[in-house]
């Protein structure tokens, strides 16, 4: 698909556009330099607030304001940010490889074989794909450095509220999904606890982390998820090639397997299967970031290629080795038939991975909140603001709380958020942006091609979203 190229140069040096500012399209990016941009990460979401005068007195230092010639967000190379090929590829298999790797097997079991592994293919090369749009929508203007940022470029500021409200949404869930992993992940380690009784006391656990001043200190361990995705991968190879044959958990073993579901159950892979590609939102984050945003694409080509090959082993393994006794987290059929020290070992490594986790994705949330709160508050102490801050991510976070106490499913919401959420930013989005910023040098068959793959995944959706609800209990 043709499209317009940016210059190597306007990577990390990020330069602004010299064209003029008369039509719609052109009003719209004009406002993206000084708008507020929905932080994607910590560190974005801290040069954001620091630098918007609407925020200004929520934090303890005297921001730079924007300027027409310095705009809001600081280029990389301004704070020596700035990362190579490798180094943006392990960015965005970070990103990508986290907890719902864990679900990855039972949505072979729910879906069967060939229908699962199809949809695995299948989700990772339309992400692939739309992540590649997503790059050519940033490549169309150096001001474009956020997700948000694409979506106002494409639709105006009510397409970026929707996006942010969508994103919002989507790492509320998240969080919730965090909380029941780590219950679920507990049950097993100590059974002789109640579920609930567990989820109290790792809410209490994890409360504090929110109210961190700095959450540095929290993203410096997010490579714990790639980390123990691998572990686990191993664990699971090592299991299944040194059970004895013919007993349950090794890889020789003839289980209990499917190739094709043969009820309504497989819709609920839609959603397990997307979540573990959906990495979108940050996306514009590691572009803006790259020595050369010239191979953003080999990047992505790589790094999906990675995830999708350590995805397919791990489910097609973890099936294969367990059949119909395959549990919504792999990690809970580990423990229940093949336990042992490694198995313990690489347990502790996923509870403690959403642990660290959660106050980053909770984050951006609070982050938004603080900032229309900010007129209550810019005339209160420094105290008094932290213990403002404190109070709205403790109530945050109770919210996230009830939500998992009142559906404490794993695969119920990791499939909510696949299908609702995870369909809507990896997919719906970028296509559409997309469209509306090169509708005008797209042939007719690609035009066609984009606007088929937006119903398709809307209707799967849909189709997801419905399981999710019907089959609350499944596993």
């Amino acid at each position: 698909m043709p499209t317009k190229q940016r210059p190597l140069s306007a990577g990390c040096s990020r330069p602004s556009s010299t064209r003029g500012q008369g039509s719609p399209r052109e009003r719209r990016l004009s406002s993206v330099a000084y708008a507020s941009a929905w932080p994607t990460t910590f560190h974005e979401g801290v040069t954001v607030r620091a630098n918007s005068p609407d925020f200004r007195t929520l934090l303890h230092r005297s921001p730079v304001l924007p300027t027409e010639s310095s705009p809001l967000l600081l280029s990389p190379r301004e704070v020596g940010d700035c990362s190579s090929f490798w180094g943006a590829t392990l960015n965005v298999i970070n990103v990508l490889m986290g907890v719902g790797v864990l679900s990855l097997p039972y949505s072979l079991r729910v879906a069967g074989l060939m229908l699962g592994l199809g949809l695995l293919i299948g989700m990772g090369l339309v992400a692939n794909l739309t992540g590649h749009l997503l790059g050519a929508c940033l490549a169309s203007d150096a001001r474009l450095r956020s997700y948000p940022d694409v979506v106002n470029a494409a639709f105006g500021l009510w397409g970026r509220r929707v996006a942010s409200i969508v994103c919002f949404i989507e790492l509320f869930i998240a969080c919730t999904m965090f909380l029941i992993l780590v219950t679920d992940s507990l049950h097993m380690l100590f059974p002789s606890m109640a579920p609930s009784a567990l989820l109290a006391i790792v809410f209490a656990c994890i409360l504090p982390s929110t109210w961190l001043p700095n959450l540095a200190i929290l993203s410096s361990a997010s490579l714990l998820g790639v980390l123990s995705s691998l572990a686990l991968l191993l664990l699971l190879l090592n299991v299944g090639l040194t059970t004895p044959h013919g007993e349950l958990g090794s890889i020789y073993r003839d289980a209990p397997t499917r190739w094709v579901a043969d009820d309504d159950a497989w819709a609920l892979s839609i959603g397990l299967t997307l979540v573990g590609f959906a990495g979108h939102a940050v996306f514009p984050s590691i572009y803006s970031t790259m020595d050369d945003p010239a191979q953003y694409s080999s990047v992505l080509h790589v790094a999906y290629t990675v995830i999708g090959a350590v995805y397919a082993a791990l489910a097609v393994a973890g099936y294969v080795m367990y059949g119909d006794a395959t549990e919504k987290e792999i990690t809970l059929s580990l423990l229940a038939h093949n336990p042992g020290w490694a198995a313990n070992a690489v347990m502790w490594m996923i509870v403690l991975n959403p642990c660290t986790k959660f106050a980053i994705v909770l984050h951006p949330i609070a982050l938004s909140l603080e900032e229309l709160l900010a007129p209550l508050t810019h005339a209160a102490s420094p105290r008094t603001r932290y213990l403002q801050r404190c109070f709205l991510r403790t109530a945050l976070a109770l919210c996230i709380f009830a939500t998992a106490l009142l559906v404490p499913n794993f695969v119920q919401m990791t499939s909510l958020l696949g299908a609702v959420f995870a369909m809507a930013v990896v997919v719906v989005i970028p296509c559409a942006c997309y469209l509306k910023l090169f509708y005008a040098t797209l042939h007719w068959s690609s035009v066609l091609g984009l606007v088929s793959l937006v119903a398709i995944s809307c209707a799967l959706g849909c189709v997801g979203a419905m399981a999710a609800g019907r089959h609350p209990t499944t596993g």
